[in-house]
Parts: C-alpha cells; structure tokens; sequence
C-alpha cells in the first residue's frame, strides 16, 4: 500500500483505517520500505483489519526503515508464576488496533539491516501467524510497550 525504496521518502500524517470491512488478498503488504535512506513513516498509527494469506504489515528490507507512531496502549496486569513466567492476568486487555490473520503471515518482519520502530502498538493475530520476524545480525524491530494477541 505505501512504499519507498533506494533513498524514498513516505510520510502518512493522518490516523489510517484501513477501512470498514477488512483488507483482503494474497500478499498484501502496509508498509514497504528497501534501501538505505528509504522511510515509511505513519505518523498517527493505522487501525482496521488485513486478511490473505503471505500478508506483511510492516516490511523493512535492505537498510530500509518503516516507522509507526501510535498513542500509548494500556499495558495489562501481570505477575510472574512460580516457573518464572511472566503471565498477564486482566480478563480483557482492550481492543487490538490491527487484526491480522491468514496463512503464512508476519505483522513485523525486517531483513538485511531492515529497521522497524513500531512503539505502541496493539496487534491481534489468527491462523498461526508470526508477530515479529528479525533477518540477519543487523536488522531490528522495536516494539516497546506492545502487545500481541493471539
């Protein structure tokens, strides 16, 4: 849906719902970002919900750099259990702001120097999916104070 690529730059000032019903097909992807110097940056967050199998929501690639700025999530009560297990214990930790689910899908996923900042954020996901995916020694994926639900 947004892309920047070998030194592009692409800035989303405005919340993004996705829409009212769900966003659907095989490999969809939110946020593409290849290159050194190439940013995605959605500034007020993005709300709504993505289904298709190989879905990406946020993609950073070769030194690319995807940022999503949301408000602060409500962080859940936890306590760790006698096996040192860190455990949330509120019977209902909010609404997520993106629901993603089909085959073969990754919320987060950096590769080769890819680097992804997504603070905040509240993500809901089905169907065995991966949350964050990090390739290679120098990608990164940032994710204080987030949460996934599965």
């Amino acid at each position: 849906m947004f892309a920047a690529k070998d030194g592009g730059t692409l800035k989303v000032n405005n919340s993004l719902p996705l829409s009212s019903t769900a966003v659907s097909g095989k490999g969809f992807t939110l946020a593409y970002s290849e290159g050194a110097g190439s940013t995605v940056t959605l500034n007020q967050g993005v709300t709504g919900e993505v289904i298709g199998s190989d879905a990406v929501l946020y993609y950073a690639k070769n030194s690319g750099n995807v940022t999503v700025t949301e408000a602060a999530v409500a962080q859940p009560s936890t306590v760790v259990n006698s096996s040192g297990v860190t455990v949330i214990t509120d019977s209902s930790i909010g609404t997520p702001k993106v629901t993603i689910s089909g085959n073969n899908g990754v919320g987060f996923y950096a590769t080769n120097g890819g680097q992804i900042v997504a603070e905040n954020s509240f993500m809901k996901l089905s169907d065995g999916l991966v949350g964050a995916y990090s390739d290679g020694s120098t990608s990164n994926i940032n994710l204080k104070n987030s949460i996934f639900r599965l």
